[in-house]
Formats: structure tokens, C-alpha cells, sequence
């Protein structure tokens, strides 16, 4: 209930904070989100992240998006050659380097194909244009470009760059510092160029590779361009790094004009890598963070571990220390002033003219412009850095890499934070270096994959009413109930300014007793450390404080009369245990307690084994109001498992060395061996059934016998039987089957006035695999779930029993047989004669003989139904079930009178075949009657031999 009335009032301030504040999260495969533009006159947001660009309104809501990567790449390739063989297996992301609002459009060059720009158009950013495969048009870079978007005095747009080499190709490289124009050429590409022949100033391209660079801020005031950048510096090989601005006359044609100096902050240690830098117009001051180099890497960056400063520079002073620190000492010729030494003509300004002129710029060692810190801070880096003035004071806004915003009161010398809002939502991601603010004074603000929107102008930055108060915000702040505001906006009676009354957040529990003594806990803030300076009431009646800190009190409840829900009230008068005096009433009205009574409908059972582990279930009503709940039985404890509001379950302790004793009017009290009323016991109020309220402890159970069997198969369904005593002692009874890690149980029955157990084995196929194997297990009786004399258990396969006739499935019997055989497999494994149930046409043939292979059963109580099927079933146990076919009872002297027509009839067939082949034979052979007819012709033959001599040779024919 506590948690439940917690999570009310976190949800509650939830709500209030999204009033005064707006978020959109994008998918986190486009942060981080690094670069924001704003056009009031389209109330439109533009930014830049990984692979995308948004374009949003000002009420965060997306317009439209723009996918731009990832993108097949490589810096050894022409940015649009798909055939080069480094781009083709490359794919790299593409992040905004520059994103500008220009005209009706808006530049965006990425990290990706060399750094190319494209021309987006602001209202469908779907929209593009492309700018030409020159060498000037690729200003996007991996560390870091700037670009600064201004006119000459004739009114012509002009682009002044500062881009860091990020290691491509030189062809697709133009200058690190440059002045450019634009124009759109008839195939409408825009192009940038060359404002002036000599409108460049680059790093020699022999110290390139080793020169380190990066661009923080690009900004015009009064007739000069000013860049701000961390650069390294090579001292006799030595390598270190320093923030740097420069100088260039907006007007010259050329770069000779270019100055550059150290810039850095101190406190008096000094700081000198830039981190976030903002110029303001309207004040003409640079405001800049800082942090101390983090030495262990070779990186332009700030330690975290040592903190950040801010430090503001006005334009005038700045101009002024160039001329003090750059041209003077040049044209006093100070050695090592000169030429940037990045620069390939280095000249020394010792042997410059007197005329000052360098024509490739100045570079000046030594300090340079250093001021003394307005704002520091420990263990965070600045990453971000915007001015805001409201009426009455001067304001900073500072974003952190822990992702917190800090507004920032600065005075004549030295700034206080007096806001602190965490931007990323307890995820420690940096604010991004870029934040814009609307004319409604609304801040845009990006923090990884989120945008967050802002106002300026609410007290509800301030989170509490500690913050509140202490913070002296130039709005004029107050605690107003649940919220910080302006008095004028504080629509409650009571407006802290220099105290906060106790908050009251939830309770636990939310009701109780009338008797009270409920041990009530209350969590809130500002209820101080001294009991005596604190009370609580609940409505009229009071709460007795045990203990107390700032967040948590601890109080018992007191009597009532009658069911009441009244409000929890904290009183505090203690000016000692915060930075702000605790004064006050808590004035929440919804956190209520409720006095009410609880009732018991019924328990049971009433009755279990000295031994305990009887599972007691009382049922009745409002059983979790109170802090402390427990049963019992007389004098022993039930142990609570379990509760909700309308039931109580709990396991009876072992009643072994009671003290015999006797009260209530239990039933069963003949067979007690101890009884106790049963009574519920919440906080100081106790409740019992309004009749039969005795629990009687009987002997118990006991088995005196082995098991009736000790094997089953596994289908399960085979009756066993315990003997013993006390059986009636518990209330659930069972058995459990254990193989291996496999538990299966069944319930039984009680029999005989508690003396007997039937229990039927269970179904075991769905836990082990069906086969031919015998598997040995263990079984348990299972009394009031407690198990008892484990035994071993043989488990068989199921019997199997074959069809009465494989093909028909029907099997003819004489009408005048008594007995049937089956056949089958594992017949009496585990079952036996009496297992068995066999139903012919639903009557019952009894098993009169078992063998492993076939069984016979008794067709005597079978009616004989001469030449009708009769369906024969077989089941054993109670889960064992099958159907082998049909049998049909047929009368004998019938079937021997069709036999001997049958076979009569099959000799007269037979003895027709026989003539049939007797008179073909005849007929080819001529037998018989078929026999050929003698004729009167005679035939001759004549012999020649040599005893014949020629007297027998046939006449010759004279003709």
C-alpha cells in the first residue's frame, strides 16, 4: 500500500514536471544529436544528428526527417566513385558538421564523402540541392568546421570557415581558415568560391599531418571576424595544447591581416583547453568554459576529474589586448612573435618593416588574454554555454557532461548556480556544445538521443521546496503547495519564501484497528531529526512518534470509537537540521488513513497431527489493514505463508511437547490430544469466528502395514492400500511418485474410519518416455503434504493386448464356450486378475487366469447373441483403456450341415473338370469314338537290296 501511494504521488510529480518542460527522443541510432538551428519566422527547429536531420516545430513536434547515412565511404576514394574498392567495403556513418540556416534554405555538410555540402530547402527538408565536385565545396570535417554566414558592404553573402583536417585526400581539402562567396550555377548546383584571390590562410601541408586542431566557435563583432579554436604547439619538439583566438579585419581582401593569440581562464591555476564557447551580440562579451588538459591522452580534450571554469570576455578588451600583446610586441620585434608557426613562409616579426605588416598573419606566444574565473565547478565539464539576460539580472546557462543545466546568476565578479535541472533524465549523457533560445525565452536543448524545450521564465526548474527556497531566483520564487512559482501565480493560501513545510508522501500501512497500536511508518522530507520538535495527528486522534529522521517517521496509532478515513498530518518547528527553516503543517490532503475492523467467516479444518504442517486457511474480511498480523492456536503460533484481504493461510507448529490442555468445544474433543482456540491477532486487536473456533491437535497418522503393491505401470490408475491408524488426523491425503528429479502425485481415498488409505497411482506417460524399459522410483504418502515411509516402486510399460482378429477384427466364438482368451504382451507385469475390466457388448467377462502373454476370462455372465457382433473393451486400472474388436457367437450343427454342402458341392465341381479334359485328350488323340474309320486302298512299298538283285525295283517310266 505504501509503494502504491508513492508511485500516486511520483506520477503526480511527473505531470508537473512535464508542464514546465517538453522531450522528444529519437531513435538512439541517430544520437548523438549534436547541432540545432531555429527560424522564428517559421517557428521551426532544425538539427543535426548521426545519419539524420529533424525538423521540428516549437512545440517539439516532428515535421519531417531526412535520412543521409550511413553511407558507403572512404578518404582514399572520390567521394561519388563507387568503383573504388576501398569505398565499396566501407560503410561509415554521417554525422552534421555544419548546419546553417541560409536564406529560405539550409547548409548542411556532413562527415561523410569528404565533408560535401548540400542545400536543403526549410520547409521540406526532403528537399535538396547540390553543390558542385569542387574542392571548396567539401567543408564538412570528422574533428570539427565552423561557418559563419555574414555580407560585405555591398550586400554580398559571405561565408567565413574554419575547418579542421580530418586526414583525407588533399584534392578534396581546401584551407583551414578561408573567406568564401556563393553562387548557383544553370544547372542549379550552388557553389562556394574564392571571395578574394588571397581570402585563405592554410596550415603548410609538410606539418599537416602532425597538426592538431579544433574549431570550438566562429563569431563577427565590430568590424572583425574572431575565431576560437584549441591548437598544438610544437616546442622543440615538445607537444602541448592551448585554446587560441584570432583576429581577421572583416574588410581586407587578403589574410595579412590575422592575428592570434593564447586565451584562457584562471582561478589562479590556470585553465586553457576551451570546451564551449558563445559570443553575445546584445552584450558584445564572449562567454567561454574551460577545463585543464587530461594529460594521459594525445587528444584535444579537458580532464573531467578536474573540473571546469567560466570566464567572459568583452569584445573591447579583447580588441585592446591584440593590440597590446600581437602588434605591439611584433612591431617591438619580440622573438618567437611572428608568422604562425603552423604557417609554411614563417617569418619572424624581428625582421618585419617597421610598418607592422605581416603578410601572412600574426601569432603571438606567451599568455596571451588571460581573465580571472566567474564560475567553477568540480568533477563536471561545462559542455555547453548561452547567455540569457531577464529583467533583473544576468544569467548564464551552462549544460554538463553529466547531462545537468545550470543557470548561472553572475554578479559584478563571480557567478552563482541557483538552478540545477538534470536534462538527460538520470542517464549521465552530456549536453551537446550547441543550445538555442526562442523569443519567448524558451531554451532548445540536445542531450544525447533527446531534445529537450525549456522555459526561461518558470520556477519549476526548481524541483523542491529546499531548492526553492534557498535559491533567491531573480523571478522571485516560492513554494506554492506541491510546486515552485511566483506569488502571483500561487493559487494556495500559504507562499513559502524562506521556510518549506513537512511533505507527506505515503504511509504504510493505510488503515488499522480501532484499538490502534499499528506501528505506522510515513515517508516525506523536512520533518527534521528531534522527536520533540515534531507531531503527527490522524484527524483527531494522535500518533505517538517512536522514531524520526528527515524522510521517515515511525509513530504507533491510538484508540478510536468509530471507522473513520481522516488525513495524516505531520507537525515541524526545527530550524537546525537543514540550510532552510522547517516550519509548518503538512498540507497534502490525499494521503489518508483508515480506522476499521476486521472479521473472520470461517477456518479451516479444525483438526490436525500433533506433528504440525496442517495448512490452515481462515477466510473472512479486511485481513491487511495493521502493521502486524499473526495466529494462533492457544499458546502455539501458526506460521503465516500466505494472506490478502479476505483470506489467511498458515502451517501449525509441532504440538509434541504440549502441555495437555483442553478449552473450546471441539467435536472431536474425545480424541484431542491438546486443543486451543484459534485467534487472529492484528497489531493490539484480536479476532475470532463467532462459533466453532477450536483447533484439536489428534494423534499422528501412522502406517502399520506394507503397501498392497509395490509396482503399476505407467499409465498409472492401480489402486494401492496403506493400513494404519489416525489417518482422519490430516485432511489431504495422497501419494508422490519420484523418479530422478520427476515428482508426480495423486490423491486417495480414506476408508474404515481413518484406518485405511485406497490410492490410485498416477498417470506417469506426459513425465517419462513410453517404452519396453522397467523403471524403478520411489513412493511417498503424502499427508497434509508431508511425505512419510518412502518406499520402492517398479514402474512397467502398459499391457499390451492384440486385435481379436488382425484383418476383420471380429472373432467367432461357438455359442456353447464359456472362457475367452486374449493375447498380448506384459500382461500381469503390474497389473493383476482384478485390475482388469473386460465388457463385451457392456457386460462383464472376469479375468479367471493372467499370464505375462494372454489372459482367459468368464463369458458366463455374457448373453449369447447367436450371429450379432458384441464390441469387446478392456481397461486396467482407471487410466488404461482399448478396444480389441468385435466377437460373434455362431451354433454348431448349422455350420457342419453348410460344411458338408460346401464340400459336395466342390466334388461335383471337381468331377466336371475331369470329363471336360477326359474328352479333349480323346479328341486329339483320335481314342474311341474319335477313333479314324479303315478304306479298301492298298499301298506298295518296293525294297532294293543286293539279295534282291533288282527283281524288287519299282517299273520305269517308258513314256
Amino acid at each position: 500500500m505504501y509503494m502504491q501511494l508513492v508511485g500516486i504521488c511520483l506520477v503526480a510529480r511527473i505531470i508537473t514536471t512535464f508542464a514546465l518542460h517538453q522531450n522528444y527522443t529519437v531513435p538512439r541510432n541517430y544520437g548523438p544529436l549534436s547541432k540545432i538551428v531555429i527560424k522564428e519566422e517559421r517557428r521551426s527547429l532544425y538539427i543535426g544528428g548521426k545519419n539524420t536531420i529533424f525538423h521540428f516545430n516549437f512545440d517539439l513536434t516532428l515535421q519531417k526527417q531526412n535520412i543521409i547515412g550511413p553511407v558507403n565511404d572512404s578518404k582514399q576514394c572520390n567521394p561519388f566513385d563507387n568503383s573504388c574498392i576501398y569505398m565499396r567495403y566501407q560503410t561509415v556513418n554521417n554525422h552534421i558538421s555544419i548546419l546553417k540556416s541560409f536564406r529560405n534554405s539550409l547548409i548542411v555538410c556532413g562527415t561523410a564523402r569528404q565533408g560535401i555540402c548540400y542545400m536543403y530547402d526549410s520547409s521540406d527538408i526532403s528537399l535538396k540541392s547540390n553543390f558542385g565536385v569542387i574542392k571548396k565545396n567539401y567543408l564538412g570535417s570528422e574533428n570539427s568546421s565552423v561557418m559563419l554566414i555574414t555580407k560585405d558592404k555591398k550586400g554580398i553573402d559571405l561565408f567565413f570557415i574554419g575547418q579542421s583536417y580530418d586526414g583525407r585526400k588533399a584534392d578534396y581539402f581546401y584551407n583551414e581558415f578561408a573567406s568564401l562567396d556563393i553562387s548557383n550555377t544553370t544547372n542549379n548546383d550552388w557553389n562556394f568560391d574564392h571571395y578574394s584571390a588571397w581570402s585563405f590562410l592554410s596550415v603548410c601541408d609538410t606539418k599537416r599531418e602532425n597538426f592538431k586542431l579544433k574549431f570550438l566557435h566562429i563569431f563577427e563583432a565590430d568590424k572583425y571576424i574572431f575565431h576560437v579554436f584549441i591548437r598544438s604547439i610544437n616546442d622543440s619538439g615538445i607537444i602541448s595544447y592551448e585554446t587560441r583566438i584570432s583576429k581577421l579585419r572583416k574588410a581586407n581582401l587578403d589574410y595579412g591581416s590575422y592575428e592570434e593569440m593564447s586565451i584562457s581562464c584562471k582561478t589562479p591555476t590556470k585553465y586553457d583547453i576551451g570546451i564551449a564557447a558563445h559570443y553575445d551580440n546584445a552584450q558584445q562579451q564572449l562567454y567561454m568554459t574551460f577545463g585543464i588538459r587530461a594529460y594521459h591522452v594525445d587528444n584535444i580534450q579537458a580532464d573531467n576529474t578536474q573540473g571546469s571554469v567560466i570566464c567572459v570576455f568583452s569584445i573591447d578588451e579583447t580588441i585592446r589586448k591584440f593590440a597590446s600583446e600581437v602588434l605591439t610586441k611584433c612591431s617591438k620585434g619580440t622573438p618567437t612573435w611572428g608568422t604562425p608557426s603552423w604557417h609554411c613562409n614563417s617569418t619572424q616579426c624581428a625582421a618585419a618593416s617597421k610598418t607592422r605588416i605581416m603578410k601572412f598573419g600574426i601569432e603571438a606566444r606567451g599568455d596571451g588574454f588571460s581573465n580571472t574565473f566567474i564560475y567553477q565547478i568540480s568533477n563536471e565539464l561545462l559542455t555547453s554555454i548561452l547567455p540569457w539576460r531577464n529583467s533583473s539580472a544576468d544569467i548564464i546557462l551552462a549544460g554538463s557532461n553529466t547531462g545537468f543545466l545550470r543557470k548561472i546568476l553572475v554578479t559584478s565578479t563571480k557567478g552563482r548556480s541557483y538552478v540545477k535541472f538534470d536534462v538527460s533524465g538520470d542517464r549521465n549523457i552530456p549536453v551537446a556544445n550547441e543550445m538555442v533560445l526562442d523569443t519567448h525565452s524558451n531554451l532548445y536543448i540536445l542531450s544525447g538521443n533527446r531534445v529537450t524545450k525549456l522555459s526561461m521564465t518558470s520556477c519549476q526548474l526548481h524541483k523542491t521546496c529546499g531548492e526553492c527556497v534557498t535559491s533567491h531566483d531573480p523571478l522571485g520564487c516560492g513554494w506554492c503547495f506541491d510546486h515552485c512559482t511566483t506569488k502571483t501565480n500561487c493559487q494556495h493560501n500559504i507562499w513559502h519564501t524562506d521556510s518549506c513545510p513537512p511533505f507527506v508522501l505515503g504511509i504504510s500501512p493505510a488503515n488499522g484497528p480501532l484499538e490502534g497500536s499499528t506501528k505506522l511508518t510515513i515517508a516525506g522530507e523536512n520533518f527534521g531529526s528531534i522527536i520533540n520538535n515534531a507531531t503527527v495527528s490522524i484527524g483527531v486522534a494522535s500518533c505517538l512518534i517512536k522514531n524520526i529522521n528527515d524522510t521517515r517517521i515511525t509513530c504507533l496509532t491510538s484508540r478510536v470509537v468509530v471507522p473513520v478515513s481522516t488525513a495524516v498530518k505531520v507537525s515541524v518547528t526545527d530550524s537546525t537540521s537543514k540550510t532552510y527553516r522547517i516550519h509548518g503543517i503538512s498540507e497534502q490532503v490525499d494521503i489518508l488513513f483508515e480506522y476499521t475492523q476486521s472479521s473472520i467467516m470461517s477456518i479451516f479444518p479444525m483438526k490436525g497431527p500433533i506433528s504440525g504442517s496442517t495448512m490452515l486457511t481462515i477466510s473472512g474480511d479486511k485481513f491487511e489493514i495493521g502493521s502486524n498480523l499473526s495466529v494462533k492456536i492457544g499458546m502455539v503460533l501458526c506460521d503465516i505463508q500466505s494472506k490478502n484481504n479476505t483470506e489467511i493461510v498458515c502451517l501449525t507448529q509441532s504440538c509434541g511437547r504440549c502441555i495437555q490442555a483442553f478449552e473450546g468445544d471441539n467435536l472431536e474433543m474425545t480424541h484431542c490430544k491438546y486443543s486451543g482456540d484459534i485467534v487472529v491477532a492484528i497489531d493490539g486487536t484480536s479476532y475470532q469466528p463467532l462459533e466453532n473456533n477450536t483447533f484439536c491437535y489428534m494423534p499422528n497418522p501412522k502406517i502399520i502395514q506394507q503397501p498392497s503393491r509395490n509396482s503399476t505401470i505407467i499409465s498409472g490408475g492401480l489402486n494401492i492400500e496403506f493400513f494404519g491408524n489416525w489417518f482422519d488426523s490430516v485432511t489431504n491425503h495422497g501419494i508422490m511418485i519420484s523418479v530422478g528429479d520427476v515428482r508426480i502425485g495423486s490423491s486417495c481415498t480414506m476408508k474404515h474410519s481413518g484406518s485405511l488409505l485406497v490410492c490410485s497411482t498416477p498417470d506417469l506417460k506426459s513425465e517419462l518416455n513410453k517404452s519396453s524399459e522397467v523403471i524403478e522410483g520411489r513412493m511417498s504418502v503424502m499427508l497434509d503434504n508431508n511425505p512419510v515411509k518412502p518406499t520402492k516402486l517398479m514402474i512397467y510399460p502398459d499391457p499390451e493386448l492384440d486385435y481379436l482378429d488382425i484383418d476383420t477384427q471380429l472373432k467367432d466364438i461357438e455359442l456353447k464356450d464359456t472362457l475367452l482368451q486374449l493375447k498380448g504382451r506384459y500382461l500381469n507385469s503390474a497389473a493383476r486378475g482384478e485390475d482388469y475390466k473386460i465388457k463385451i457388448n457392456g457386460s462383464s467377462c472376469p479375468v479367471m487366469d493372467l499370464h505375462q502373454s494372454y489372459l482367459i476370462c468368464n463369458l458366463s455372465n455374457t448373453v449369447h447373441i447367436k450371429d450379432v457382433p458384441l464390441l469387446v473393451e478392456v481397461s486396467v486400472g482407471h487410466n488404461w483403456k482399448t478396444v480389441l474388436g468385435n466377437m460373434r457367437f455362431f451354433h454348431v450343427e448349422y455350420r457342419k450341415n453348410q460344411i458338408h454342402v460346401q464340400l459336395a458341392a466342390m466334388c461335383l465341381g471337381t468331377f466336371a473338370v475331369l470329363i471336360l479334359c477326359l474328352v479333349f485328350v480323346m479328341q486329339k488323340k483320335h481314342l474311341g469314338v474319335f477313333r479314324k474309320k479303315a478304306t479298301e486302298e492298298f499301298s506298295v512299298v518296293y525294297l532294293n537290296s543286293t539279295e534282291t538283285r533288282g527283281l524288287m525295283d519299282p517299273p520305269t517310266d517308258t513314256e
